[in-house]
């Protein structure tokens, strides 16, 4: 390989090696990123389901309560 040859490769080499480290690091950043979006994304419609569990809890145990006080041991058909 003549000098001038080898100069070349030498300067593109480390251009070649540092664009396929941005390109890279740019599809790890968005990798990693939408992994975390759909990750919340997950725990938020998990948090709104326990939400609506426990909504739908009170609410029954509100009535079961309020319909108990009309009842005694005595007369529980009332």
């Amino acid at each position: 390989m003549d000098p001038a040859t080898q100069s070349a490769a030498i300067t593109a080499l480390p251009a070649i090696a540092g664009s396929v480290v941005g390109g890279l690091a740019s599809f790890l950043t968005t990798f990693f990123t939408q992994r975390n979006q759909a990750h919340r994304d997950l725990l938020s419609r998990d948090m709104a389901h326990r939400e609506e569990l426990y909504s739908q809890f009170i609410k029954e145990a509100a009535n079961l309560y309020v319909d108990s006080l009309d009842k005694t041991l005595r007369t529980p058909s009332r």
